[in-house]
């Protein structure tokens, strides 16, 4: 029995199944984004209005790692995860919280 109860906890708390896929976003014209910012515990590195880096594939992180950015940076025109792109309605969602120009 707690051989099972190991090898259960021990599944679940490795990462196993997360895999980290270079990534990038573009931000809607006008912004201008910082060096760095940090998404999703990584480090993504920025160039105006382009920042990137690398995330998970699976979509809660994915959509985290959007929004973070958006709250982070401002309002993003595209948004790509390894071979997933977000769509404009996930894209809308995404920049629902976008921070504006200061």
């Amino acid at each position: 029995m707690y051989r099972s109860i190991i090898l259960t906890a021990a599944l679940f708390a490795t990462p196993a199944l997360a895999e980290f896929v270079p990534s990038e976003a573009t931000f809607a014209t006008g912004t201008s984004a910082p060096s760095r910012v940090v998404v999703n515990d990584t480090i993504w590195r920025c160039d105006g209005a382009k920042c990137a880096g690398k995330n998970e594939t699976r979509a809660v992180m994915v959509r985290r790692a959007c929004k973070t950015l958006a709250g982070e940076v401002g309002a993003l025109s595209s948004f790509a995860v390894g071979t997933q792109v977000l769509g404009e309605t996930e894209l809308a969602a995404c920049n629902e919280k976008a921070r504006t120009a200061r």
